[in-house]
């Protein structure tokens, strides 16, 4: 955790900072993936709830 907090704070080590528009652009990667998982999370629970009311028995797939 104390890296992290390091990193984000631009003093970690390794050889040098990388450069702004790198940070940036994985700043940016991050986010978009935090997205991209909430949006799968959303799709699941709806399928979920889907499928409980179109299979037969009102039960899901999910065993």
């Amino acid at each position: 955790m104390r890296r992290a907090a390091a990193r984000d704070r631009g003093q970690a080590g390794g050889g040098g900072a990388a450069p702004p528009w790198l940070r940036d652009s994985v700043r940016a990667h991050l986010a978009a993936c935090a997205m991209a998982s909430a949006d799968v999370a959303e799709a699941a629970a709806w399928l979920r709830r889907y499928a409980a009311v179109t299979l037969p028995g009102g039960r899901s797939a999910r065993r």
